[in-house]
């Protein structure tokens, strides 16, 4: 049984084989016409490279796809492509460039707009730096403000009027401030007290000066001035100055030699006498130091008087005090007798000296 079977199996695999060659088989690819109908059956062809071959016949309708339906869909579509093809099936050449035109003032519109938004940036820029400075100016105000503030005992009240703190006796209470329309802090002062700066005693007191000017201005004229100077031993110098009787009232200072003075040499100095009774010589030479004096050896000092301080004239030797010290100084007042003065200081010593003497002129009234 086993074994037919076998045998069975071997010949259907051997007609299954055939039936794929179609040279021994005569088997070929059919297709029916009625699905439902194997009669219809027919066979399909290829090409020699064995591709199939289709025969689309026409149908009623219009809608198959016939060869005579695609030439007339390929005349269409020749058609659509001339259209396109063709300008002047869409709009004339002066409609294009027209259209050309518009696209390019837009473009240049554009472009102005975009030139005027760059021209507004640095003024922009500019801008906003400059809120950033008054940003960083109100900080630093408000910087300072807050610091005062943790200095000054400064409150405001229920009407938004400034505050001042008054410490009297260890107690310290806030009261009412007030700005006027310009500003200025207004200050409100008490009646009742005799010593209050009140408006009533300003205008009281301004009343009393008020006539006392009066008075002072009418009496101070030239006249009445003159008529108490005659009264008074009072009078002017030269230079205008107010000179009491038999008072020395100026001392000023007119020459001075402040030098050294080399052995073998001398200084000397002239000043005008106007205006002066007499003149104070005082002053030091190398004080500290031994020195010989004497006109002839060793340091002497001279005076002489001109009429035109041209032409001098002796007038007399001063004397040094050398002390017991070395003081080597001079203090004397002299008459003055000419209108020109001259001072010599000359040094017929062994060594260098320094000279350091001065002449004040003194006015006078009898």
């Amino acid at each position: 049984m086993s074994s037919n079977f076998g045998q069975y199996q071997t010949l259907l695999l051997n007609k299954l084989s055939n039936l794929n060659d179609a040279s021994t088989s005569g088997a070929l690819l059919t297709a029916t016409t009625d699905v439902a109908d194997h009669a219809t059956a027919k066979r399909l062809l290829c090409d020699e490279d064995g591709h199939l071959q289709v025969d689309i016949v026409s149908m009623t309708g219009g809608g198959d796809a016939s060869a005579a339906n695609q030439a007339e869909g390929n005349e269409s579509l020749a058609d659509i492509l001339t259209e396109l093809q063709t300008p002047t099936a869409l709009a004339s050449e002066n409609s294009l460039q027209a259209v050309d035109s518009s696209i390019q003032s837009v473009g240049s519109s554009v472009n102005d707009v975009v030139s005027a938004v760059q021209d507004l940036d640095a003024p922009i820029q500019d801008v906003q730096s400059s809120v950033n400075n008054v940003d960083a100016s109100v900080q630093s105000v408000e910087s300072a403000i807050g610091t005062m503030s943790l200095k000054l005992p400064l409150a405001l009240s229920s009407n938004g009027n400034l505050q001042v703190s008054i410490e009297e006796g260890g107690v310290e209470s806030q009261l009412p401030a007030a700005l006027s329309s310009s500003g200025n802090l207004k200050v409100s002062l008490e009646e009742g007290a005799s010593a209050l700066a009140t408006s009533a005693l300003q205008s009281v007191g301004n009343s009393a000066l008020s006539t006392i000017s009066g008075i002072v201005i009418s009496q101070a004229t030239e006249s009445s001035l003159t008529a108490m100077s005659a009264k008074l031993p009072l009078a002017l110098d030269s230079d205008g100055r107010l000179k009491s009787g038999g008072r020395d009232v100026e001392n000023d200072s007119v020459a001075s030699i402040s030098q050294s003075v080399m052995t073998a040499t001398s200084a000397n100095v002239s000043w005008a006498t106007d205006g002066y009774r007499t003149v104070n010589v005082y002053g030091g030479i190398s004080v500290g130091s031994m020195i010989d004096t004497g006109e002839g050896s060793g340091v002497w000092i001279k005076l002489e008087n001109s009429p035109d301080n041209t032409n001098w004239y002796y007038y007399k030797e001063l004397y040094l005090n050398t002390g017991m010290n070395n003081e080597n100084n001079v203090a004397n007042i002299e008459t003055v007798i000419a209108p020109y003065m001259r001072m010599t200081v000359k040094n017929d010593g062994s060594s260098t000296v320094q000279s350091n003497i001065y002449v004040h002129g003194i006015k006078s009234r009898d």
